[in-house]
């Protein structure tokens, strides 16, 4: 460096630190020499680390929804996908034994005690068939009821 001087807008130097951090998405720097980053009021973010204004915190897409920058516009999760958390930028798939039924799912439900989900990605538990059985909730699979069951 040819001189030393305070951190940039977007950065912060704290707790002794000898350099400069960008600001993390949803948080911002609006003065030179910041000790810290304010965050984003809710529910509204930055799209990428840096921000130097409050200006740049947009509306976050919510639980259920995702987008390629985490902003709105967003769109639903599609049945047996969900996303849990606010600014998503994909919306998960569902894991065996769990299924999203509904567009917009913000969660997996498990599957119920009868029922299975094979594969991840369910939109529906499906009815264990005759002489077949799931004891517990969560079921990826059937189990072959013993010859002396029913």
């Amino acid at each position: 460096l040819a001189e030393c001087g305070p951190c940039p807008r977007g950065t912060f130097a704290g707790g002794g630190a000898t350099a400069c951090a960008l600001c993390l998405a949803g948080s911002f720097s609006e003065v030179e020499g910041a000790s810290a980053c304010l965050h984003c009021p809710e529910p509204t973010t930055t799209p990428l680390p840096g921000a130097v204004s409050a200006d740049q915190c947009a509306p976050a897409c919510g639980p259920g929804t995702a987008s390629v920058s985490g902003l709105e516009p967003c769109q639903p999760c599609s049945e047996g996908s969900f996303a849990a958390s606010a600014a998503a930028t994909v919306c998960e798939l569902c894991q065996a034994g769990s299924a999203a039924p509904l567009p917009g799912a913000p969660v997996c439900e498990a599957c119920l005690p009868g029922s299975f989900a094979g594969g991840r990605g369910a939109a529906e538990c499906v009815p264990c068939a005759e002489a077949t059985y799931a004891a517990h909730g969560g079921a990826s699979q059937c189990t072959v009821c013993g010859p002396d069951d029913r």
